[in-house]
């Protein structure tokens, strides 16, 4: 089984998402697995994102059948057509619950999706709404309700409550991979995954390795991986000795696929081809 993706909820469940092989549930005080798939009432059984609510129910966002919902009784979904559509597009990268007014939003590869429970809607935000793209690829949220987007190719997006995300702020890197192990702003701009941890503190990963930000995405440092030589003397072909550097990166590898704070201050980083590795963010500077 391939595992994508895995949160806990409100009463301590494990659940887990897989491709094709749909979502289970570890109960630890009773020691019990429960497995849901299609037939169960979700949309599809490959699952990519995972979010439990205010109100413990669980989202789940699907391959190619937008969001299917659990009440703790039984599945909604909603794809993106017909009288129960909800996401804009069907393939979910990302989950997310706003911390100041509980909107639930969905990135999807054609936009973004927030729910609204008060008000019970789905409202949609993309290129025509101010979005450079509409693969939005992770969501995060800081203390003050601030919306960070990891795009897809367009490196990551900074969205204030004060003005309802009206206007977006872009922050981008160089087209060409930085020469060196660490420095000041992006090393790239596609992403996969972004995260705030319990000081606010942002981490965005990316192909070439993780941007960390203090101040709320003003002011952002990278860190690359061991491997950032050799990607540097790969796009240097004509280069007649290979790339010279005593600097090693931090980083098990550049190509990042996952980042999750725990609830001790470290951070945890998922890579494409090296396994995982825990940062003590105190060290990155």
């Amino acid at each position: 089984v391939h595992e994508t993706c895995a949160i806990a909820d409100r009463a301590g469940n494990i659940w887990i998402g897989s491709e094709n092989e749909g979502l289970a549930c570890y109960t630890p005080a009773a020691n019990q697995w429960k497995n849901y798939n299609s037939r169960d009432g979700l949309g599809d059984d490959t699952i990519y994102a995972l979010c439990c609510d205010r109100q413990g129910r669980i989202w789940a966002g699907h391959l190619n059948h937008g969001v299917s919902v659990f009440n703790g009784r039984a599945w909604k979904n909603y794809p993106n057509f017909g009288p129960s559509a909800g996401p804009l597009g069907m393939r979910v990268f990302a989950i997310a619950q706003h911390p100041i007014n509980n909107e639930i939003w969905v990135a999807t590869e054609a936009g973004i999706t927030r729910y609204s429970e008060k008000q019970k809607t789905w409202t949609h935000l993309t290129r025509a709404d101010g979005l450079p793209e509409n693969q939005v690829r992770g969501i995060a949220f800081d203390r003050l309700g601030n919306a960070y987007l990891a795009m897809a190719t367009e490196g990551v997006l900074i969205g204030h409550p004060a003005d309802g995300f009206a206007k977006w702020e872009q922050v981008k890197g160089p087209e060409i991979m930085p020469e060196k192990a660490t420095g000041d702003g992006l090393p790239g701009n596609l992403c996969n995954c972004v995260t705030v941890d319990r000081l606010d503190n942002v981490y965005l990963g990316t192909t070439r390795g993780l941007a960390v930000s203090s101040d709320h995405g003003k002011t952002w440092k990278f860190f690359r991986g061991k491997n950032w030589q050799d990607l540097v003397n790969g796009q240097r072909p004509d280069a007649p000795e290979p790339f010279p550097s005593d600097d090693a990166g931090l980083l098990n590898e550049d190509w990042i696929t996952c980042i999750e704070p725990d609830d001790i201050g470290s951070v945890w980083i998922g890579f494409r081809e090296k396994g995982y590795q825990r940062l003590d963010p105190t060290k990155l500077s």
